[in-house]
């Protein structure tokens, strides 16, 4: 092998492709808008639960 444990190596690029298309997003956001004007608590509790996961 011809790496050494300090050399760099070059990240690869990604290309970002969205999803959804504008008028989707605007309907999910929508969606996501009104659901958690509706259950705050479930919206808080899910956000916990992402928060938990990226501190592992």
């Amino acid at each position: 092998m011809d790496v050494v444990i300090s050399d760099v190596l070059p990240k690869p690029q990604v290309e970002y492709q969205p999803l959804l298309n504008e008028e989707e997003e605007m309907d999910l956001e929508k969606e996501i808008k009104n659901y958690a004007s509706k259950k705050p608590e479930q919206v808080v509790e899910v956000i916990k639960t992402w928060l938990a996961e990226d501190e592992r």
